[in-house]
């Protein structure tokens, strides 16, 4: 039986949730029914050695930032090069691109899945989302927080799209690692952990997290804040840190291929987000048992229950984010708590074949109707 040609397509100049999700959805795909590619519009430098482990072929088209009009003649040469049967683009950028480039492609499924992008986008974005809809086979949001933002923002009604939530490898978090060991490899044992990892830009809401460390700092001088990642505001947070007095309580050790296996390092995971879809990061603390401190945007309150699984506060709002953290950091037993329903929930919940399943189910309903 020949091989149905699946073809991820991403802007593929950083690593985050997104890129998770997609990797994952080549890696645990069914490899007797599908060929995988993945299409990146820019050269993926940072992140070529993890697509190409994941035996998907690896395409690039090497634009840079800024508007392309050659890209979607380019992505249709792609995909009547390699005889694609099903494109998914993730988030706005592949989303517009792809979407132009199969114009006409009746026999070519289009799947397009809304991570959180369009959520920093302006109304003008945000009507030609509306209008590309119409040409893709299946909008798929990751939370039922961006299925009504496409309903009440952009204009896409709710029934004219579905919501396939982001799942997790369980199998990653069956075995962790000794916390003091771990936390060692950081220079931080004995220490109470304050972590999160994410992509260190405006999204994140980092800025409210170093605002928040002075109070911390002065209730629990054994607190230190573990951020895993990188993104463009490094340098401004690390600058912030040193002015506000906590540069010595807060670690940037950049970019983490070994998130999972490092995650029980952490005492508390904290996620001070200024808007979201449905956070992979959030999920995988779960899995790791880790207590969560996380703002209440996107998808975030779907998943964590308040003073049950997580502490949920405002936003922009360092004061209730010092809050939350210190109250954790105050109760040993509040943290093991909230941390072992959290998985209980994730387990039952979040699963990564659940949502493989879902997405291989939804590309063979649409090839069939085809």
């Amino acid at each position: 039986m020949k091989k149905l040609r699946v073809m991820h397509v991403i802007i593929g100049n950083g690593f985050g949730g997104l890129e998770n999700v997609m990797l994952d959805l080549v890696r645990k795909g069914d490899r007797e029914r599908f060929e995988y590619f993945i299409l990146c519009l820019s050269t993926p430098d940072v992140i070529r050695d993890k697509l190409e482990a994941s035996g998907a072929t690896v395409l690039d088209l090497g634009y840079g930032e800024g508007f392309h009009p050659g890209l979607p003649l380019a992505i249709r040469k792609v995909v009547d090069g390699h005889g694609i049967d099903v494109v998914h683009s993730h988030d706005y950028k592949p989303f517009f691109y792809a979407t132009l480039g199969c114009l006409g492609k009746r026999r070519v499924a289009r799947v397009y899945t809304e991570h959180s992008s369009i959520l920093s986008m302006g109304a003008k974005h945000r009507r030609i989302g509306r209008m590309l809809a119409r040409f893709n086979d299946a909008m798929v949001m990751v939370s039922y927080h961006l299925q009504r933002y496409w309903a009440d923002r952009v204009g896409l009604p709710a029934e004219q799209s579905l919501v396939i939530h982001n799942g997790i490898d369980v199998g990653l978090f069956d075995h962790p690692e000794d916390r003091e060991s771990l936390k060692r490899e950081f220079g931080l044992e004995g220490k109470l952990v304050i972590g999160t990892a994410l992509r260190l830009n405006e999204q994140k809401g980092l800025q409210y997290l170093v605002a928040a460390a002075p109070a911390v700092k002065e209730r629990f001088p054994e607190a230190r804040f573990l951020v895993i990642g990188e993104g463009p505001l490094r340098d401004d947070l690390t600058a912030r840190a040193r002015a506000l007095g906590v540069d010595d309580v807060f670690l940037f050790p950049g970019y983490r291929s070994d998130v999972s296996r490092i995650l029980p390092a952490f005492d508390v995971y904290v996620l001070p987000s200024l808007w979201e879809g449905l956070p992979l990061g959030m999920i995988e603390a779960m899995l790791a048992k880790l207590p969560i401190v996380a703002t209440t945007v996107g998808g975030v309150p779907e998943v964590l229950v308040d003073d049950d699984t997580a502490l949920l506060v405002p936003p922009a709002d360092s004061g209730a984010l010092a809050e939350a953290l210190s109250r954790l950091a105050g109760s040993a037993d509040l943290r093991r708590t909230m941390g072992e329903r959290g998985r209980d929930h994730a387990l039952a919940e979040y699963s990564l074949q659940k949502m493989v399943d879902t997405y291989e189910t939804l590309y063979l309903d649409i090839l069939a109707a085809k």
